[in-house]
């Protein structure tokens, strides 16, 4: 499938990038989640990624693929996940919670981490 990604660190790079398309096991003990996305976002934060500002490819990648704002619906879930059911329409969190005191009273965005983890953003892939 394809993905709009950037090489992080490197002025307009934006481009088309194929990506293995996920499934539902790539998520261990059964709680996985595909989703299919229907509308993402891509905002400022896009343009200053993409302007080489800031932005962090995940280990093991060159590239990071952007929209951090997405919107989407369930499409199947793993054998031990009850949250959601297929069909749902879900968003989904930015921002990876870490072992701060933030992140763990539930206010991710205020981390005092010095390496957090965002969709489309920082060390992991957007939508």
């Amino acid at each position: 499938m394809k993905a709009i990604a950037v090489y992080p660190g490197k002025p307009n790079s934006v481009h088309l990038e194929e990506i293995p398309r996920p499934n539902v096991s790539d998520v261990p003990g059964g709680k996985g989640v595909l989703v299919r996305v229907l509308k993402v976002g891509v905002d400022a934060t896009d343009r200053e990624i993409n302007d080489a500002l800031y932005g962090n490819a995940p280990p093991g990648d060159k590239y990071l693929v952007l929209g951090h704002e997405s919107f989407g619906v369930v499409e199947e879930v793993g054998a031990n996940c009850r949250r959601v059911k297929g069909g749902d329409f879900v968003t989904a969190t930015v921002r990876r919670p870490g072992s701060s005191i933030y992140d763990l009273i539930g206010t991710n965005d205020m981390t005092s981490e010095e390496t957090y983890y965002e969709r489309g953003i920082n060390l992991r892939h957007g939508f």
